[in-house]
């Protein structure tokens, strides 16, 4: 099947229903800026302009809510010109779920335990994405895994990867260990739902 051309795709997912709040676009760009430099922040920027989404990193206010398609336009821009593969939008994930300080000092005190942090996603999520409905599955001490669930989620496997990376970076601010996250049902590839696995 023959590739679709950067353009239509990323008209295509900024036509995607749901928002984001500001405040992750900015940490977005802040990641893209320390492991790129300014330079790749300016590529994303010039790249949305191109395809009829001015957008300028300095002027996102931290508490509207923009499109959430920008998410994985960006991470897909990032794959197509700078080479960005899986684990770099992982961590893209894992970077923008960084906690505000007051929100850090929130969950030192009362989730600093990876079951605190585990039930406390879905309102996690809520507070940030206008979209995907998030279920708790079982969390299993003795086996040390647990799974999370995102019904009306459907939007491209570049957000897929920024959600791996995106449960990974909250549920680490409540455990020290190792961490896994990895997607096993996806539902822009025909699942019911998106359906993630947690092993630490």
């Amino acid at each position: 099947m023959e590739e679709k051309p950067l353009k239509i795709i990323v008209s295509e997912l900024l036509e995607k229903k749901g928002q984001v709040k500001g405040d992750k676009l900015v940490a977005q760009f802040d990641y893209i800026k320390e492991k790129e430099g300014e330079g790749g922040v300016e590529l994303v920027e010039e790249k949305l302009a191109l395809f009829n989404h001015v957008i300028n990193s300095r002027d996102i206010d931290l508490n509207s809510w923009y499109p959430i398609g920008l998410i994985p336009s960006i991470a897909t821009i990032l794959r197509a010109e700078l080479y960005w593969e899986d684990s770099d939008i992982i961590n893209l994930g894992r970077a923008v779920s960084k906690p505000t300080i007051v929100e850090e000092v929130f969950m030192v005190r009362y989730f600093s335990k990876l079951e605190k942090s585990f039930n406390d996603l879905p309102n996690i999520w809520n507070e940030s994405f206008s979209v995907g409905t998030v279920e708790l599955g079982d969390f299993s001490k003795q086996d040390k895994e647990g799974f999370v669930r995102f019904s009306n989620l459907d939007i491209h496997p570049d957000f897929c990867r920024f959600v791996e990376g995106f449960i990974l970076g909250v549920l680490a601010h409540g455990f020290n260990s190792s961490l896994l996250v990895e997607e096993t049902r996806c539902s822009y590839k025909g699942a019911a739902f998106d359906e993630f696995k947690i092993n630490w």
